[in-house]
Order: structure tokens, then C-alpha cells, then sequence
């Protein structure tokens, strides 16, 4: 009975040290976000860090930071792709509310008419 509390023991201790390093990288992984975008979650950040990384060895720590800078970089490159995108949708929408055109029904310029285009095709006009 006291090989099977023990064996259960160590595999939870051994679960607990990986749920540890998670969330040491997942909470570094943010911190990286952030300040890449200027947001400072240093006060909260720097200690959960600092109190990990503390005796560990340099083949996990180089480990851990090699997941953190990949996975950081691909999360920062999908946020700059997705904030890219909606700039360019917020300006083709600028450009699409300003877009008018100006009606001339006769000969001598007395009747006229405004018509608002946004979102015409241009083959339409």
C-alpha cells in the first residue's frame, strides 16, 4: 500500500512541476505580448518570473525561453496581421463615406442632385 501512495505522490509531483513551468511560460509569454505592444504588466509580471526561474538550471530555462520566444513572436505576428486588416478596413471605409457624386440633370446647372455612392462599384456608375 505505501509503493502505491508513494508512486502516486511522485506522479502528482511530477504533474505539479510541469503545471508550474506552464504557467511560467504562458505568464512570460504575455508579459512578451504586452510590452512588444506597450503594455506594462511588469509589477505583476517580474515577480511570478523571477520566483520560477529561481534554482532552476540553465538547460530548462533555456528550454522554457526557446517556447517563449517562438510562441511569442507567432502571437505578436497574428495581432500586427489582424490590427493591419482592420486599419486597412477602417480606411476603406473613410474613403467610401466621403465618396459622392454630384448629379448635373440639364443644360444650364439649375437642377442637380447629390448622390452618396459608398459601397458602388464602379462599373455601376
Amino acid at each position: 500500500m505505501e509503493k502505491k501512495e508513494n508512486a502516486k505522490h511522485y506522479r502528482n509531483m511530477s504533474i505539479r512541476l510541469q503545471m508550474d513551468t506552464l504557467a511560467f511560460g504562458a505568464e512570460s509569454i504575455a508579459y512578451t505580448v504586452c510590452q512588444h505592444f506597450g503594455i506594462d504588466t511588469a509589477e505583476y509580471s517580474f515577480g511570478y518570473i523571477a520566483g520560477w526561474s529561481s534554482g532552476r538550471d540553465m538547460k530548462e530555462l533555456k528550454s522554457s525561453l526557446d517556447t517563449i520566444r517562438r510562441t511569442a513572436s507567432e502571437l505578436i505576428t497574428g495581432i500586427e496581421g489582424q490590427l493591419r486588416e482592420l486599419q486597412r478596413d477602417r480606411e476603406l471605409m473613410r474613403g467610401q463615406e466621403k465618396e459622392s457624386l454630384l448629379l448635373i440633370q440639364n443644360s444650364d446647372l439649375s437642377e442637380y442632385s447629390l448622390v452618396n455612392v459608398r459601397g458602388w462599384m464602379r462599373q455601376r456608375l
